[in-house]
C-alpha cells in the first residue's frame, strides 16, 4: 500500500474519532469509518509448526499462529482486531499419490 493511502486512511479514522468525541457522530458511524479503513492495519505474526512423518507414509502436522494488530485500527465494533489461528493436518502417501485432510 502506498504511504499516501495509509496516511489518508489514518486521517479519516482520526477525524472520525475527533467527531465522535465532540458528539458530532454516533458510534455506528465511527465503527463504519474504522471498517472502511481497517485494511491498512499492519500485523505482527508469530507462527509455530510441528510435523511428524511415519516411514510408512503417514504424516501428522499442526500449525499455530498468533496475529496482533499493530496498526491504528485495533478494535472494530468493540472486538479486538487480533486472532489466534490453528490448523491440524493428516496425510497418507502411497505410490505417487497423497491423500490429505486439514481442519482449522
Amino acid at each position: 500500500m502506498a504511504s499516501d493511502e495509509f496516511s489518508q486512511a489514518k486521517a479519516n479514522i482520526d477525524s472520525a474519532v475527533t467527531d465522535f468525541n465532540a458528539g458530532l457522530i454516533n458510534n455506528d458511524v465511527l465503527e463504519a469509518v474504522k471498517i472502511a479503513n481497517s485494511y491498512t492495519s499492519d500485523y505482527e505474526k508469530r507462527r509455530v509448526g510441528l510435523g511428524i512423518q511415519d516411514l510408512r507414509g503417514l504424516y501428522l502436522s499442526a500449525i499455530y499462529e498468533n496475529q496482533k494488530s499493530i496498526g491504528f485500527v485495533e478494535t472494530i465494533n468493540g472486538k479486538t482486531n487480533n486472532a489466534d489461528v490453528w490448523q491440524g493436518q493428516i496425510s497418507y502417501a502411497f505410490s505417487n499419490s497423497m491423500i490429505k485432510g486439514m481442519y482449522g
